[in-house]
């Protein structure tokens, strides 16, 4: 039996190094008995036909792969989709691993009302299915909180904006659906009201490592990668146990979250009583409205800058990092191959793949970019205290 990993570097992906990075990590399963394969195209699928035991993971999911399910489905090839419920696809059968709205929404309100943040903002949420998601288990678990406080992204970032600011001093605490765009927002206020953050919560969902290195790091919720790997393991293994080869069987297999809490809150820690919440019985009517609209990130200069940051980042190792500190230190070319034991012709080589990634063409105009959302210290930190390879 083998676990056929999906890893078509044409298909499109939120965060396309992170997918990468995730990929690889999965492949390290190899070290747990469980043999990885890969299929680089779709028109490559046939070969797990003549393997009676395969298994198909799929990263990450897009519109463009319900015909490889579908194809698994024919087969009786066992499906196992990443940050996705089968739920979302009922017509198809796959296991699911993924993080549970509610789950992670209850943590979020209880860490704001704990900390006495109760008037509640949802900015900036797509109408795409994890956004809607998130937004409807704060809408069916927070009884204060109204259409009117939701603020969708429908055009653009700075129209979404704008039609927040006015109502800005309403709230506390501001949930953003993703790093990016509390990133964003943070930036914009700054620029027309600094002291707006400084005694208001502002949150993220995925943990990205932007968060971690912009100069407001962002507190943000999501689920643990080792998590991740553990759920494929247990999902492979209860597949491989399956009694009746003749049927499918799926698998939802839900992550607990995890609360990493930062500067944009303050640091305040999560207090040890429990903010108490309503029990949802039912869901509420009428429910959270959401326009009939999706706004591709690439699209908007804004969100696909940090987006595109996001996955330098992805693809940093240590190194990487090192040389990034190195650059916002102002260092030579020459300083920094003496302090990190590296050629000139091994920097350079560094410098290439950067300025790839981020469309730049020389160091002037990547440091230029890098340093309006590094912090210099923050990544000091971040080389200090993360596990780099």
């Amino acid at each position: 039996m083998a676990l056929y990993i999906f890893n078509d570097h044409e298909m499109p992906s939120f965060i396309s190094v992170k997918t990468q990075f995730e990929i690889s990590k999965l492949k390290s399963l190899n070290r747990k008995r469980i043999t990885t394969k890969t299929i680089r195209h779709i028109s490559h699928m046939t070969v797990m036909t003549e393997d009676p035991d395969a298994v198909f993971l799929i990263p990450e999911m897009n519109p463009q792969l319900t015909d490889c399910i579908v194809f698994c489905n024919r087969h009786n090839i066992p499906v196992i989709v990443l940050h996705i419920s089968n739920a979302y696809m009922p017509f198809l059968n796959f296991s699911g691993i993924y993080g549970n709205a509610y789950e992670n929404m209850r943590l979020i309100l209880k860490y704001c009302i704990g900390a006495g943040k109760k008037r509640l903002a949802l900015f900036g949420f797509n109408n795409v299915f994890w956004d809607r998601q998130y937004a409807e288990a704060i809408y069916n678990l927070y009884p204060d909180f109204n259409q009117k406080d939701f603020f969708q992204l429908t055009t653009t970032f700075e129209d979404c904006f704008e039609g927040f600011f006015n109502l800005k001093d309403n709230y506390d605490s501001i949930l953003f659906p993703n790093d990016f765009i509390a990133i964003a927002f943070i930036q914009k206020m700054n620029q027309l009201d600094r002291k707006y953050t400084e005694n208001r919560f502002i949150l993220g969902i995925s943990d990205l490592n932007i968060s971690k290195l912009f100069f407001t790091t962002i507190t943000s919720i999501t689920y643990n990668l080792d998590d991740v790997l553990h759920a494929v393991s247990s999902i492979y293994r209860s597949l491989l146990r399956r009694k009746n080869n003749n049927s499918l069987i799926s698998v939802n297999y839900q992550l607990p979250p995890e609360l990493f809490i930062r500067d944009s809150t303050h640091n305040t820690p999560l207090t040890a009583a429990d903010a108490v919440l309503p029990r949802v019985t039912e869901m509420r009517k009428p429910p959270l409205f959401f326009e009939d609209v999706t706004v591709d990130y690439s699209n908007e200069p804004i969100l696909g800058t940090i987006t595109m940051l996001e996955n330098l980042f992805s693809s940093c190792d240590k190194t990487d990092f090192q040389i990034l500190l190195c650059l916002l230190n102002n260092m030579t070319n020459a300083e920094i191959s003496k302090k990190l034991f590296i050629t000139p012709q091994a920097l350079q080589y560094h410098y290439h793949q950067m300025f790839a990634l981020t469309g730049t063409k020389n160091k002037k105009a990547f440091i230029n970019l890098i340093s309006r959302y590094i912090s210099k210290e923050n990544l000091d930190t971040f080389l200090k205290t993360s596990v780099i390879f």
